[in-house]
């Protein structure tokens, strides 16, 4: 998965879309043709360089497992982004409210 040349995170980044935390291979040729088709790659490596940790909170668990489901629905078309995010952010501010501001 490391070491260099990333052979195996490339590999299935390529051929099955997933994730990969390696930056040099947001520049490999091959993945951004392939990622291309369903993502702006201008955009995602924007996001992924201005990416902060530190977003955990005791609540994350417990937001999350209520988020999912709605950002499954975004991704089959259920719902639109922009109620997708804007009932997770509500969500997020409730549980924030409820169990404090860490």
């Amino acid at each position: 998965m490391a070491g260099g040349d990333y052979h195996v995170a490339k590999r299935w980044a390529v051929e099955k879309g997933l994730g990969f935390g390696q930056l040099p291979l947001f520049k490999d040729p091959d993945i951004q043709t392939a990622w291309s088709k369903w993502v702006d790659m201008k955009v995602l490596e924007q996001q992924v360089a201005t990416a902060r940790g530190g977003t955990w909170k005791e609540w994350t668990a417990v937001w999350s497992a209520y988020f999912r489901p709605l950002l499954a629905k975004a991704m089959v078309g259920q719902a639109s982004v922009d109620e997708t995010m804007k009932a997770g952010a509500a969500k997020w501010e409730e549980y924030r409210a409820a169990m404090g501001q860490n």
